[in-house]
């Protein structure tokens, strides 16, 4: 990577960081709803998740044996 392009990203990063810091951001992030798991799923959409856990964890330990 050419060293100005480097340089380029590095600034980037840095004012993203000091962004983040800043007290209008911390207002804004504050006042976003909480982002909750709703536990009253409907039994279908529950199996077909318990379905999709088991083939996960099949092919991982298909993965494993390979």
């Amino acid at each position: 990577m050419a060293k100005e392009q480097r340089e380029s990203r590095e600034r980037l990063a840095k004012d993203i960081r000091r962004q983040i810091g800043t007290q209008a951001n911390a207002t804004f992030l504050r006042r976003l709803p909480v982002f909750a798991i709703n536990d009253e799923l409907p039994d279908e959409l529950n199996a077909l998740l318990g379905q999709l856990d088991k083939v996960e964890r099949s092919e991982g330990r298909d993965r494993n044996r390979a």
